[in-house]
């Protein structure tokens, strides 16, 4: 969930913080109602980490329908969105839990020029 290099595809298990508590809260606050927040926290709190999965959740939840990263750098926010792609990808946890939206995108591989001849017919 911290990037398509970090090779972790299982979901966070460890206990939260208070602190981090806060922030996955807030984040999904935010993802529901819009909105915009300031989240300060120790370098390596998990704030990318948590906000990723955040987003992960809400788009696969339908909770919203797209969003805009915005990073310091253009490469970063690339990397926020190569990070959510590769988690639909490959996490197997997430197509447990969402095989409707896992399937058909394994099955393109990510390619998505060729999802547009692609029939789906439901899980």
């Amino acid at each position: 969930m911290c990037g398509p290099g970090s090779n972790i595809r299982e979901p966070l298990t460890h206990k939260f913080t208070s602190q981090q508590c806060e922030m996955i809260g807030t984040f999904g606050e935010t993802l529901q109602h819009g909105g915009d927040e300031l989240v300060l926290a120790s370098r390596g709190e998990g704030k990318t980490t948590y906000l990723r999965a955040s987003v992960w959740k809400a788009v696969a939840e339908g909770s919203i329908d797209f969003l805009a990263f915005i990073a310091a750098t253009s490469s970063d926010a690339s990397e926020s969105m190569k990070a959510i792609k590769d988690m639909i990808l490959r996490s197997d946890p997430f197509m447990r839990l969402y095989p409707e939206i896992a399937a058909p995108v394994r099955a393109v591989g990510g390619t998505s020029q060729k999802a547009s001849q692609m029939l789906a017919s439901g899980w």
